[in-house]
């Protein structure tokens, strides 16, 4: 299952073009610069990465595991965005919470990192950022089916 997962997501030469066109149009020519979390009690790590990123190399929140997690989601047609406010959390310039997701780091983030590389033609910009104890992204809703 999971090498048939893999595959899913790689791209033919056509969709590389097309999504870096697309890329470019939007005016994101540099590579994503994005942090890496890593906490000491589960020894396990998440890879931050806004929606808007992900939407932008053409990936959707139901890409992913449950493994991973979201801080804020879509409550449905009519109902407000419900946000799960992280310590950690990235913000705009006026100070409000960005949708971002935390993409464990076996299999979901490398299914991010591979589609950054097809795009860019390199790996993003990373900032590992180690946490004592709990992170906290665990306690966070998981992407699945949220889009």
């Amino acid at each position: 299952m999971e090498f048939q997962l893999r595959n899913s997501f790689q791209l033919t030469k056509q969709q590389k073009h097309n999504l870096r066109n697309r890329v470019q149009a939007l005016g994101e020519t540099q590579p994503h610069r994005l942090r890496f979390f890593s906490d000491e009690w589960y020894g396990h790590g998440w890879l931050e990465v806004t929606v808007l990123k992900l939407s932008s190399l053409g990936l959707h929140l139901s890409d992913f595991s449950t493994y991973s997690y979201t801080n804020g989601r879509n409550q449905g047609e009519g109902k407000p965005f419900e946000w799960f406010h992280w310590k950690q959390g990235p913000m705009n310039e006026a100070g409000n919470p960005v949708h971002a997701v935390y993409l464990e780091e076996d299999c979901d983030a490398r299914i991010y990192l591979q589609r950054h590389k097809d795009i860019y033609q390199q790996m993003p910009i990373i900032q590992p950022i180690y946490l004592p104890k709990n992170s906290g992204i665990r306690d966070l809703p998981p992407i699945y089916n949220q889009d």
